[in-house]
């Protein structure tokens, strides 16, 4: 099965996303792979509560993952950890 994401990031590091908003995407909204030292603030992520397969965010394999001051409002997980470790999600 194919998974569509809105943004991909993929073996970045010391990334920073902020003032954001996603709405209404496919499948995941963020993923987040194989990266090292990002930051993630002021996003808003939103989709319909009965929409399928739409993570807010789906991070593996990646440390040091910060999410703040955001909202997650999907129609799945909001965060979906994969393998991923040392997240703060505030």
């Amino acid at each position: 099965m194919l998974m569509v994401q809105a943004l991909c990031f993929h073996s970045s590091n010391d990334l920073t996303v902020r003032n954001l908003r996603i709405t209404n995407t496919p499948g995941a909204h963020i993923a987040i792979n194989g990266c090292i030292g990002a930051t993630f603030s002021h996003l808003v992520v939103n989709s319909p509560g009965n929409s399928p397969n739409t993570d807010g965010f789906d991070i593996s394999h990646s440390k040091n993952i910060t999410v703040v001051d955001s909202i997650i409002a999907t129609g799945k997980q909001g965060l979906s950890l994969s393998y991923a470790i040392q997240q703060s999600i505030q």
